[in-house]
């Protein structure tokens, strides 16, 4: 759990230093459907194995009805897309795995918000 929470706070300073508001961090997927019911974000990036009784994908698809418009959502995982069938259930989504660099995440936070790099 240790090492989770300091890649969490890594990942919040390299959003922060980019400009970007980081509307806070969760470990579990109670603790996620709460903070996102509370804040309604602009984007989520979620890690599909989050701790608690649903993975991330089974959030991204709850959380979808706290808004009222669909919540971009970037997967962060180590594991193969194809490994959940069920992300079909999401009208859009985006995927990357780890390892990536800040561009590589930069680019998929741009495309889930619906902007190019370019813009």
């Amino acid at each position: 759990m240790e090492d989770e929470k300091i890649v969490a706070e890594d990942l919040r300073y390299r959003l922060e230093s980019q400009g970007y508001w980081v509307v806070g961090t969760a470990a579990s997927s109670k603790v996620a459907l709460e903070q996102i019911k509370n804040t309604t974000p602009d984007l989520v990036l979620m890690d599909v194995n989050i701790q608690g009784d649903l993975n991330g994908i089974e959030v991204a698809i709850i959380m979808q009805s706290f808004a009222e418009k669909p919540i971009p959502v970037v997967f962060i995982t180590g594991f193969s897309e194809s490994a959940f069938s069920y992300l079909k259930a999401l009208p859009d989504y985006i995927y990357i795995n780890k390892p990536f660099t800040d561009s590589d995440l930069f680019a998929a936070m741009l495309r889930a918000l619906g902007k190019t790099a370019r813009s």
